[in-house]
């Protein structure tokens, strides 16, 4: 029996039950208790300047190589930014989504991290077997200039939580991408070993901003789904249709709102817009 088939079984045909609408709010929006004054809304820009044509591919997005295109983090924000809307609003499979890009943004931080480390302390080794001149001097002013675009790009941007640190996540991956580089063209590390590191940790943005492709509004709450009304119905099956949640871990539909009735929320979790409307 497929996913449809168990919903028509267990919830009829879905005829009542309430449908909410998506929270007229906005992430960077903030609520105060009455005849408190508090900060209203929020607004600001983030300046970016990006070097590397690997960084700038995240940013801006590409083609496929079958003709469609692949979103940057332009796309991914609007996302991102619609998951944060609906998660205020209790959207357990908002939070889910929010959640994963929380661990792909730790695990690819953590990763850069670690890399910028080893390859800077391939740079401290060079300047370390340097050989100093009769004046005593080295070539250290030539291994520490700063290795740069001719013509970087620079982006001004307005984003939400999560987007925000996409963007931080991709300004370091730009930066250890110029490092290696550098040390590429010094002859401090082997080329093929600088490109597979690159490579690797392109790939792993690349498949964190592919995350937003998934991304279901399903106008559900927890409290839907333990009522197992027809909001929690159509979410199940608009769920179904997509990528979104292995089906294959549940044992029903009935199962799967249990799961997520209980979900926890991510860690950069807006405020409940139910708990703004009581302070």
């Amino acid at each position: 029996m497929n996913t449809s088939d168990r919903l028509t079984g267990i919830w009829g045909n879905f005829a009542t039950g309430k449908n909410p609408e998506p929270p007229a709010i906005r992430p960077n929006e903030t609520a105060s208790a009455p005849g408190r004054p508090g900060p209203g809304r929020l607004q600001g820009t983030i300046d970016a300047e990006i070097h590397s044509n690997q960084a700038l591919l995240l940013v801006n997005g590409r083609r496929d190589p079958a003709g469609g295109s692949i979103p940057g983090l332009l796309g991914f924000a609007k996302k991102s930014g619609s998951a944060w809307l609906m998660s205020a609003a209790d959207d357990p499979f908002a939070d889910y989504f929010l959640i994963q890009i929380e661990n792909r943004y730790e695990e690819i931080l953590e990763r850069v991290r670690k890399a910028g480390e080893h390859y800077h302390a391939a740079l401290d080794e060079a300047l370390a077997n340097e050989v100093r001149g009769t004046d005593g001097r080295t070539g250290r002013a030539y291994l520490l200039s700063e290795t740069v675009s001719a013509q970087p790009k620079k982006f001004q941007f307005r984003f939400g939580s999560h987007a925000s640190r996409t963007l931080y996540v991709i300004v370091q991956f730009d930066r250890l991408a110029l490092l290696i580089m550098a040390l590429i063209h010094r002859g401090i590390i082997d080329r093929d070993q600088g490109k597979a590191e690159i490579d690797e940790v392109w790939k792993m943005l690349r498949g964190m901003l592919g995350l937003g492709n998934n991304w279901v509004v399903t106008n559900c709450t927890r409290q839907d789904l333990r009522e197992r009304n027809s909001a929690a119905a159509e979410a199940v099956r608009r769920l179904s249709e997509k990528n979104f949640v292995d089906m294959r871990m549940f044992g029903g539909a009935e199962e799967m709102c249990d799961y997520f009735a209980g979900y926890p929320r991510p860690k950069w979790a807006p405020k409940l817009r139910q708990a703004q409307e009581q302070d």
